[in-house]
């Protein structure tokens, strides 16, 4: 990933942020865009932990980070 690459927070990690998450790697791994989930959050902790690591990206505590 370079300095264009376009950085995605995503809020709520439930079934329609993966489904997002599955679409952006394949557009990724494709070569069609330059993009990554850098930060998530959802109101359940661990949740957002399971997503985070499964995406290589950072839970944070609340949606304003």
């Amino acid at each position: 990933m370079g300095e264009s690459t376009l950085r995605i927070g995503i809020i709520g990690t439930g079934v329609i942020a993966w489904a997002h998450a599955l679409s952006l790697r394949g557009l990724v791994r494709a070569g069609l865009i330059d993009a990554e989930i850098s930060l998530v959050f959802d109101r359940d902790q661990d949740r957002a932990d399971d997503f985070a690591k499964r995406n290589r990206a950072v839970a944070v505590g609340s949606a304003e980070q």
